[in-house]
């Protein structure tokens, strides 16, 4: 089948009841994303039924090349049922850090279920390209967590639940970062998500944008936030200063001098007719880095 750049080829070897498909597609469209692949699936009844498509099948799958949105995912293969209501018990896996489970049902034609993805200790350093462009940041750390997918697929609500680990943005180094998120595409909110370095704490607000393919844009509607609200990176450059434990922003158009933020803890004795109470209040220093 032709239509377009889209091709799909299929071939069947039938032995008994049981059935073997070798599936071939090429710029296939899989709930708006591109999807190009190989795969194996092998179907064995487990129930039969005299009335007609009522029986139900175990399934297994694997793939010789798996590439979703220009993506690739490296041996990529699983376990299903599949029945007249649908596909359960999915079960797979690729490489060996990702892992998905879920069920789908197709009443009334409608693509319904509910997919979680996990992720257990992926290194970030690996996602080189995303939607065959390059990444305009280096990106690092270990990568733990769950996205879920539930509803109608065409537009399913999005819940995401991530860490990561001794992590990096371009210059931007962190000890831990938590990232939640829950709504409906193309913006999804983020829910108490943050970045720890050292005793310093900086939220992220906003929502993620999945409109555009291109993962660089994803974080266009983010800001980084202090506890007090004040937004100190919306678009910006990010440093670390390693040996004042302080944050650098630099900004790339505009002839600013480097902005250092930093957060400590007020010590010493209180000033005549201050409250005492200022002095273990946390507090946040923001002013220009000079160098001479």
């Amino acid at each position: 089948l032709e239509k377009g750049k889209q091709r799909i080829s299929m071939g069947s070897h039938l032995r008994d009841l049981n059935v073997r498909l070798d599936l071939r597609l090429d710029h296939a469209n899989l709930f708006g994303l591109d999807l190009v692949t190989y795969s194996v699936i092998r179907l064995s009844p487990i129930g039969l039924s005299e009335k007609r498509f009522q029986g139900k099948f175990k399934g297994d799958f694997e793939t010789q090349y798996f590439i979703l949105q220009y993506l690739p995912f490296d041996d990529f293969h699983g376990h299903f049922e599949a029945g007249p209501g649908g596909i359960k018990d999915i079960s797979a896996f690729w490489g060996e850090v990702f892992r998905l489970q879920g069920d789908l049902s197709f009443h009334k034609s409608v693509p319904r279920g509910k997919l979680t993805l996990f992720a257990d200790g992926f290194d970030l350093r690996k996602v080189k390209e995303f939607a065959a462009r390059p990444l305009q940041k280096d990106l690092g750390g270990l990568l733990e967590g769950k996205l879920c997918f539930e509803g109608d697929l065409r537009k399913p609500e999005i819940s995401g639940n991530f860490s990561v680990s001794d992590g990096w943005v371009g210059k931007l180094k962190y000890d831990r970062g938590f990232l939640r998120c829950r709504g409906f595409p193309p913006y999804v909110p983020l829910l108490d998500s943050k970045i720890l370095k050292g005793r310093m704490t900086l939220y992220l607000n906003g929502a993620l944008n999945f409109s555009s393919a291109d993962l660089s844009k994803m974080f266009k509607s983010v800001d980084l936030q202090t506890a007090d609200k004040i937004v100190i990176w919306r678009g910006w450059e990010l440093n670390t200063s390693e040996a004042e434990g302080s944050l650098e922003l630099n900004q790339k158009f505009l002839k600013f001098p480097t902005v250092a933020v930093k957060t400590g803890v007020g010590t010493g004795e209180a000033s005549p007719g201050e409250n005492p109470s200022y002095q273990d209040e946390k507090y946040v220093a923001v002013g220009p880095k000079l160098k001479f």
